[in-house]
């Protein structure tokens, strides 16, 4: 994968959230844990070579971000 397919999924990421969370609570959404995401947050799952495609199936299964777990 290059470099513009990377930014081109993280802004599909960044859009999805945008649609399911208020703007002013992602940042925080980001950082936290998440039972969803294995206990990583989606900045540390989207760091990882899957990361993208785990955490849009999170947002597909509406997972809980956030939870602490």
């Amino acid at each position: 994968m290059d470099r513009v397919d990377d930014v081109s999924h993280l802004a599909a990421v960044a859009r999805r959230l945008s649609q399911t969370f208020k703007p002013e609570r992602i940042a925080a959404i980001v950082r936290q844990p998440s039972a969803a995401l294995a206990g990583k947050n989606v900045l540390q799952t989207l760091a990882e070579p899957d990361g993208v495609a785990r955490v849009m199936d999170a947002l597909d299964q509406g997972g809980s971000f956030g939870d602490g777990k």
